[in-house]
C-alpha cells in the first residue's frame, strides 16, 4: 500500500465549459485553447507555439506595439523598446514595420503600409516565426486598422511560411461591438491563427487565454514541449480562480448573446 498525489490544479469541469462557450464565439478554425494567468504570459506562449510551428525565431510586429511585461512579450513590443532605450533595445531577430495609421503615418491608404510589410518578408526569405499586432493598436493611440489590412498582411505572412498572431488582450471579447476585433477587417484571411484575449476575459481577476489551430498544436504534440505549467505554489489560486471565472465568464456570455439578438432584431426590424 503507497500514497498517491492527486493534484487537482488542472481537473475542474468549469475551466472545459469555460473553452466550450468560447469555442461558440470563436472562428471554427480557432478550436484549441490554453487557459493562462495573464495577458503578457499568453503572449509568451503564443511566441512560443508559432516558433515551435515554423521552426524559426524571428518575430515581425509594428511600430507602437505592446505586447505585455514578460522578457518574450517587451521583446516584440516596440512602445517598450522605445520608451526604455538605451536599456532596452530591439533584438536583431525581431522586425518592426510601420503600424496602418492612415490617419497620422507615413501612408493614407493600406496599401502603402502592405508594401512595406511584403518587402521586409522578402528580406526574410521565410526565415520567420510570426507576424503579430494589436487587432486595434491600442497603446498606440486606439490605431483602428484600414479594411482589408489584416487580411492581406496575413495572407501575405502565411504565404511565406509565416504564423499570425492576433494579440487582442485588451480589445477582444465584445469590447469593439463584434466578439472579436479583428471581424472588423471584413477579410475572411483576418482570422488568425494564434489569438490572445485576456483582461476582459476576467473581468477584474487575472485570467487569460490563447486560441489555436489543430495544426499548430500537432506541430506541439511532435516536439513532447510542455508549453504550461505553472510552478506549485501557484496551484490553489488557478485552481480557485478558474471555478470563478467560468461563473463570471458565463454571465458575460449570456448578456452578451441577449445584446446580439436584441441587436439583430433591430436591424431586422
Amino acid at each position: 500500500m503507497s500514497l498517491v498525489n492527486t493534484n487537482s490544479r488542472y481537473l475542474h469541469p468549469n475551466s472545459t465549459q469555460l473553452c466550450k462557450e468560447l469555442a461558440d464565439v470563436m472562428p471554427k478554425r480557432l478550436c484549441k485553447f490554453f487557459v493562462v494567468s495573464s495577458g503578457s504570459e499568453a503572449i509568451d506562449l503564443s511566441l512560443r507555439l508559432a516558433r515551435l510551428h515554423s521552426g524559426h525565431k524571428h518575430v515581425i510586429s509594428l511600430t507602437q506595439a505592446y505586447h505585455g511585461t514578460t522578457t518574450a512579450a517587451v521583446e516584440v513590443s516596440h512602445e517598450k523598446i522605445d520608451k526604455f532605450k538605451p536599456h532596452l533595445k530591439k533584438e536583431d531577430w525581431v522586425t518592426i514595420v510601420d503600424n496602418p495609421d492612415t490617419v497620422n503615418g507615413k501612408h493614407t491608404t493600406s496599401a502603402g503600409y502592405l508594401s512595406d510589410l511584403e518587402a521586409e518578408l522578402r528580406q526574410l526569405n521565410g526565415k520567420f516565426a510570426a507576424f503579430i499586432m494589436e487587432s486595434i493598436v491600442s497603446v498606440g493611440g486606439g490605431v483602428i486598422p484600414p479594411k482589408g489590412y489584416m487580411g492581406e498582411a496575413f495572407k501575405m505572412v502565411r504565404a511565406a511560411g509565416g504564423v499570425c498572431i492576433a494579440d487582442e488582450t485588451q480589445i477582444g471579447l465584445g469590447r469593439t461591438g463584434n466578439w472579436w476585433s479583428f471581424e472588423y477587417d471584413g477579410h475572411p484571411d483576418a482570422i488568425p491563427d494564434i489569438l490572445v484575449i485576456g483582461k476582459q476575459l476576467g473581468n477584474g481577476f487575472p485570467v487569460s487565454l490563447v486560441a489555436t489551430t489543430e495544426e499548430i498544436i500537432q506541430s506541439l504534440e511532435r516536439t513532447h514541449i510542455e508549453c504550461v505549467l505553472p510552478p506549485p505554489k501557484h496551484a490553489p489560486f488557478m485552481h480557485r480562480l478558474l471555478v470563478l471565472i467560468s461563473c463570471v465568464l458565463q454571465v458575460l456570455l449570456d448578456v452578451w448573446r441577449l445584446r446580439c439578438r436584441l441587436r439583430c432584431r433591430a436591424d431586422h426590424g
